[in-house]
């Protein structure tokens, strides 16, 4: 079952919308790189000082409305569940709501079958092998926008925000584009747990993926996704796994 960390308030008046076209070269000025973290672990992490990439030179007079963390459950392998944490922070103004969303986390939510646990082992204890990387990579992104799409349709849903109404409501998420995965195994009461945690490895260069989200006329969501490469790593670091092992050291996965 779904549970949602958050409450959002529903503005008594009408807002007028106008859909902001951002041009390239704006978003190459207007941002840089806020580090992001991917980890299994609902325990302590670290991240990368690096410069502000976020929303508040994006769009103009805009004001965050409220910070908080949504929880969800998944079930990216036949019928094994994934407990799934996001944090965000939502933005307003007279032309739209946007939801910013940062340090995507994940744990498996234990017991499982014994189908489950071997799904597990195959892809998640084997990390250090380069080609599981790309599996990794995808497993992410999928559960990252899994979880963001269940919200934003479910928070359209309710306060009926149609494409006719003309009111934007977007889904931001910023990534590094240059990053290296840490991986380290742990012994816990269920059995082993692979943290894994993706670092960026330079402390400059974005990506930002966004996507629009309204209903139709019968109520149906129409989801518009765009991304963006805002700039390039030019400023290579070296990340540190903190007790864990470097898997491959820093890759330029562009805005995957």
């Amino acid at each position: 079952m779904k549970k949602f960390i958050l409450i959002l308030i529903v503005f008594p008046i009408v807002l007028t919308f106008h859909q902001c076209q951002i041009k390239d070269e704006d978003l190459q000025n207007r941002h840089q790189i806020d580090s992001i973290v991917e980890t299994r672990s609902n325990g302590n992490y670290s991240k990368v000082v690096a410069p502000d990439c976020d929303l508040t030179g994006f769009f103009s007079g805009l004001n965050q409305l409220i910070s908080s963390t949504i929880i969800d459950t998944l079930y990216p392998y036949q019928n094994c569940p994934v407990e799934v944490e996001i944090d965000v922070t939502v933005f307003w103004n007279s032309e739209g709501r946007y939801f910013d969303f940062r340090e995507l986390r994940w744990r498996p939510l234990r017991p499982w079958d014994p189908a489950c646990e071997q799904w597990y082992q195959d892809n998640f204890s084997s990390t250090y092998i380069g080609d599981k990387r790309e599996f990794y990579y995808e497993f992410v992104e999928n559960l990252r926008w899994q979880t963001i799409d269940s919200f934003m349709i479910n928070y359209i849903t309710y306060n009926s925000l149609y494409c006719s109404e003309q009111y934007e409501v977007a889904a931001y998420s910023f990534k590094s584009p240059c990053t290296q995965i840490c991986h380290k195994t742990i012994q816990t009461k269920d059995g082993l747990d692979f943290v894994i945690t993706e670092k960026p490895c330079a402390d400059d260069g974005c990506c930002l993926e966004w996507v629009d989200y309204c209903l139709n006329i019968v109520g149906e969501p129409i989801i518009s996704r765009y991304v963006q490469p805002i700039s390039s790593c030019s400023n290579y670091i070296i990340g540190d796994c903190e007790g864990g092992n470097t898997v491959g050291g820093c890759t330029e996965k562009g805005c995957l």
